[in-house]
This record gives structure tokens, C-alpha cells and sequence, in this order.
């Protein structure tokens, strides 16, 4: 959902809704509203507030070590991304319902910041929540390990689960292992209280977790419920628990992948740890619970859970890109989408049964299921894989033909780039387009060949394509020292948005990586949705993350002698006025 652009004298403004976020886009109307401008104050008001409350800039004028409220430090951009600080350490309880933003151009003029001005605002009112529209659900991790923020919180302390823990430990009753020894390290902020493992999994796991905790939770709480699951990998203590209690009830079916780490190459071994799904198996009462371990070609790569009612009938399905693992939910960026149309719920079932019933590897590829894009609604399909190598090209040929075929934009999600197949060849080259705004993050690590990361170019309407592995442990002051790259994937995604805020707009997501070879060899799933609703909402989640790792990108290239302040000229702006720019075509899109 997104508002009408609200006008005034001086500027337009409008929102779009995200999951618990809310995308902010402003433009200036006139020359006049140009004259000594320095950015955007904004704040924000919700039904249990009396005033408006501004949000916070981490640069101001100065490079002082703070953060500093927009009304003293403007933001510099034409749009900005509010995400509601709920979960976890530190955090305020949030508020869901109806939000207003107050959007007001600031100016700077005889060598101060000249008093706000309400007469020069706009107030714009959205509702601000988890996303559900009709009968889909959309959540997304929040995944900053590496940020100022999760510093803020935690401290540079990268710890997610105790070292001599097992599969099963109490994230609430457990403190964090950086608190339980001797002495705290000599940089460790002394502003950081003791926290225990649940409140940095709450914070981390955003909407995310707690959507996957509470479809599991629906069916502990009933007696007579049951849930059926694919899981790729699995080392979720909070999970684990749950599906074990559930197992010794007999109320959970479950597939889990065993491809065999000693046969699979390099790459794949480091993404599959056996350790912990082994202890878990154990545990598993598999004498009132079936649990199957079988894979495809190579993979079972699906990460999918199943809800049944008393009358073994499936009424709700989750999936996405999550794994159930502590990574997956608290260090990946990543997304899940939960499902209740009658087709969806109808075709999870099949594909649960032909996985459980028998080993897969051989007669997959020629079910029903594999041939083709099987239709939910009129703007909802699912593939399921592995698929014949024709089957495989083309599903990814639907998905590339759509992405060619764009008139304004393309974002993207996509934590592997060096596979084959026209889909991610067509996204490390889509930057080179002039004509629409492209913006992709990847994961990309040593070694991925010729895939080149493609930052901002002024005077330049070429896109970019970040990475997500890039950016060093210590920054440059006024910044904090942060947790180090390495502890697993900065972006797990397999999404991509085309044509976000037009009638041609879509959104591919799931398990899927996009590449030929897992269309061909791994258990998964690719949707297409085109609902402008849900497209808006994964644009901004890839937003999120490329405005944050190119922010990073600029702290990283700031020092003393050139810290990264706020500017009081104009040249700042100008880029948002050139033709000839990618930010004059980032706000003609999002402005549209």
C-alpha cells in the first residue's frame, strides 16, 4: 500500500508500506525551495503519541561520536526508511497501526541551520505493521549483525549461541558468553548490560522469527493440530525444542536433507554443518513421528513448514528462503511468505506427500508438479524443482524475459551470482542498463570469478550492484567498532523486483537461487507474484539492505581528515536533479 503524494509550496512527499517499515520518498517542487537547502527533518507520531517525536541521523554537521535527531541533523537523501525498533534488547515495545510522518525541508543560511518551520511541511498517514494482505504474510529477518545498530545494542560481539552448547539450550535462561567470563574485553562498550541469547535472536530475527514461532506455536498450543516440515538445514535451539516435543506427541511429519557432505564439493559443505541436525536426529522420537532423510539430484533445499487441523487438513504454509538455523534467522537477511489460498495450501500438500512417501532423487522430475509454473490465483504462481533441463530452462526463462522486459526498474536480492543460467547472468549485467534504475546486493566472496561490484558513478544513469561481504570490522570514527564479516551469509535472499509501483510489476522469491543447476538437482521452490502490494514490499526489503550496505561503503571511505559530515552547499543535491544521474532516476520511480 502506498499514500497519494502530498503537496505543498515547497515540496511532495509520499509513504509506502513495508513489513514494520515504512518507505519515506519527498521531492522539492521549486527553484525557491532549493535556495540554501540542506535536507529533510522527519518525525513520526502514532495513536499513543501527543507529539511528534524526530528520527535520528547517525552524521550530523560536526563528526562528533553521536547520533543526532533530524531536527539538528537533517537527513540528506530523498527518501529515508523508517523501521520500527521493536524486539530485543534496548528496543521500545512497538506500536502497530496508523503512523503519521511530518516531512519538513530545512535550510542553512548565514553559517547556521535556520529554525524548522511547520508552515513548510507535509504530514503524510500510513499504517505501519506486519505485512498481511488477504492470504499471504510477508516477513523478513532483519540480519545486521554487521551494523551500527546491532553495536548500539550488543557490542562488537558476534557470539549467537553458547561455544559448548548443544542443538537444544534456553536462549532466555542462557547468557550471552561474552558476559560469563572472567573479564569483558577492553573495548567492550561499558554502556552494554548483560543480555541473553533471546533478546539478540528477538532483535535479529525481526518479523521474521517471530512469525516462524508463532505458526509452530499455533500448533503445540492445540492439541489436535499437526505440522509437517522440509527442511534443508537445521540448528534452531527454540525450533528444535518445539519439534522434538511435537515428535514424542506424534503431531510432526519431517523431511530433512542428508546429502552427503563428504561427497559435495567445497562451497556446498560449508553450507550444510552436519553437527547439530545430527544431535537433533537423535532426539527426534522417530518411533511416534516419521522423519525422512532423503535429498534430490543434491539437494533438499526447501524450507517449508505445513499446519493441520484436526481433520489432517493443511489450512496455512510457510516458506521462503529461511533456514531453520540460528544463522538463517539471525545473521542472513532473509524472507518468508505464509500462505492460505486453497490452491497454494493444495499444492504444498502434494509436494509434501511425494517427498515423504519415497525417495525423490529419480521420479521428481517427471511429477506433475515439476513440469511447469503451477498457478495459485490470478496473481500468485509456484514452481516446484528439480526440473528436466528443458523444464529448468524454461522457468528461468519466464523469470529473465520478465526482468528484460522492464520499462522502470529492477532490484534484487540474491545471495549467489556465479551460478549458470540466464537469470543470474542477466542480473551481474543488469547494472550496465541506462534506461531503468537498477539496484542489486549480492553475497559475493574471494574467488566468484568476473563478478564485479558496481558502486554509484556520478553523472551516470548505470545501476549498481553491492556486496554484502565488503565492508571492513572498524570503521572510521565517529563510528563504532563492529562484529567482523564471516560469521555466515550477509544476504541469503533469491528475490528479484520488476517494475515496482507500475501495473507491470512482479516479484520472483522463494528457495530457489535462481540458477540452472538448482532448478535441475535441488528440492525447491520459486514464486511469481505480481500483486503491487506485496512487489512494493520486497522492493523495500532490497532497499533496505543496498542503502545499508552502501552506507557502510561510505563510513568505510571517510576518515579524520575526511569524515563523513553533513554538507552545507548544494552540491549534495544536485545528483537528485540531473537527468543524466541514478538518483534522479531513484526518485522519478519512487515519486511516480
Amino acid at each position: 500500500m502506498k499514500t497519494e503524494i502530498v503537496p505543498n509550496s515547497k515540496i511532495a512527499a509520499r509513504a509506502y508500506q513495508g513489513d514494520a517499515m515504512t518507505m519515506l520518498v519527498f521531492d522539492l517542487l521549486t527553484e525557491n525551495a532549493k535556495q540554501d537547502f540542506v535536507g529533510f527533518t522527519i518525525e513520526f507520531k502514532n495513536e499513543t503519541m501527543l507529539d511528534f517525536k524526530a528520527l535520528n541521523n547517525r552524521i550530523g554537521f560536526t563528526a562528533e561520536k553521536k547520533t543526532h535527531s533530524s531536527t539538528e541533523a537533517p537527513f540528506q537523501k530523498f527518501r529515508w526508511l523508517h523501521v520500527l525498533r521493536n524486539f530485543g534488547k534496548n528496543s521500545e515495545t512497538p506500536f502497530f497501526g496508523n503512523y503519521q510522518y511530518r516531512i519538513t525541508p530545512r535550510y542553512f543560511s548565514a553559517g547556521t541551520l535556520v529554525a524548522f518551520n511547520s508552515n513548510d511541511s507535509v504530514t503524510l498517514t500510513i499504517h505501519v505493521a506486519p505485512f498481511k494482505k488477504d492470504e499471504t504474510q510477508i516477513s523478513f529477518t532483519r540480519g545486521f549483525l554487521v551494523s551500527q545498530a546491532y553495536t548500539d545494542r550488543f557490542g562488537p560481539n558476534g557470539n549467537i549461541r553458547p561455544k559448548a552448547a548443544e542443538v537444544i539450550f534456553e536462549p532466555k535462561n542462557t547468557l550471552n558468553d561474552i558476559f560469563t567470563k572472567p573479564h569483558l574485553p577492553a573495548d567492550f562498550p561499558a554502556t552494554i548490560a548483560p543480555y541473553n541469547y533471546e533478546e539478540q535472536y528477538a532483535w535479529m530475527g525481526f518479523n521474521a522469527r517471530k512469525a516462524i514461532m508463532d505458526f509452530i506455536n499455533e500448533v503445540v498450543d492445540v492439541e489436535d493440530k499437526k505440522l509437517d516440515v522440509l527442511a534443508y538445514d537445521f540448528s534452531e535451539p527454540t525450533i528444535a525444542q518445539l519439534f522434538v516435543d511435537l515428535s514424542r506427541q506424534g503431531r510432526i511429519r519431517m523431511f530433512l536433507d542428508n546429502h552427503d557432505k563428504s561427497k559435495a564439493d567445497e562451497d556446498m559443505s560449508k553450507k550444510n554443518d552436519p553437527v547439530f541436525k545430527q544431535q537433533f536426529v537423535k532426539l527426534f522420537d522417530q518411533a511416534k513421528s516419521p522423519l525422512v532423510q532423503h535429498h534430490f539430484v543434491r539437494l533438499a533445499h526447501c524450507k517449508i513448514l505445513i499446519q493441520r487441523d484436526k481433520n489432517n487438513k493443511v489450512i496455512k504454509v510457510l516458506t521462503g528462503s529461511t533456514n531453520f538455523t540460528a544463522n538463517g534467522i539471525n545473521i542472513n537477511a532473509n524472507h518468508i511468505l505464509i500462505l492460505t489460498q486453497p490452491k497454494a495450501l493444495e499444492l504444498y500438500e502434494q509436494l509434501f506427500e511425494e517427498s515423504i512417501l519415497e525417495s525423490p532423487q529419480k521420479r521428481f522430475k517427471n511429477s506433475e508438479l515439476a513440469k511447469g509454473m503451477n498457478k495459485i490465483n490470478d496473481t500468485m504462481s509456484v514452481s516446484f524443482s528439480p526440473h528436466t533441463e528443458a523444464i529448468a530452462k524454461e522457468i528461468l526463462g519466464i523469470v529473465n524475459t520478465k526482468i528484460l522486459s522492464a520499462e522502470k526498474s529492477v532490484f534484487f536480492a540474491v545471495m549467489e551470482l556465479s551460478s549458470t543460467g540466464s537469470v543470474t547472468e542477466t542480473l551481474r549485467n543488469i547494472h550496465l542498463n541506462p534506461n531503468i534504475l537498477t539496484m542489486g546486493i549480492t553475497d559475493l566472496k574471494s574467488g566468484d570469478g568476473d563478478i564485479k561490484v558496481k558502486l554509484y558513478e556520478p553523472k551516470s544513469t548505470k545501476g549498481v550492484l553491492i556486496n554484502g561481504k565488503q565492508s571492513p570490522k572498524i570503521m572510521p570514527p565517529p563510528f563504532a567498532e563492529e562484529v567482523g564479516i564471516g560469521l555466515g551469509h550477509e544476504v541469503h535472499h533469491k528475490f528479484v523486483v520488476v517494475d515496482f509501483n507500475t501495473p507491470n510489476a512482479a516479484v520472483f522469491c522463494g528457495s530457489s537461487n535462481l540458477a540452472q543447476g538448482g532448478e535441475e538437482s535441488n528440492g525447491d521452490n520459486l514464486l511469481m507474484i505480481t500483486d503491487p502490494d506485496i512487489v512494493a514490499v520486497f522492493a523495500i526489503e532490497a532497499i533496505r539492505l543496498i542503502d545499508h550496505y552502501q552506507f557502510r561503503n561510505r563510513q568505510a571511505e571517510s576518515n579524520d581528515g575526511s569524515p563523513l559530515i553533513l554538507k552545507t552547499d548544494n552540491i549534495w543535491y544536485q545528483k537528485y536533479f540531473d537527468p543524466t544521474d541514478l538518483y534522479y532516476l531513484d526518485k522519478k520511480v519512487f515519486m511516480s
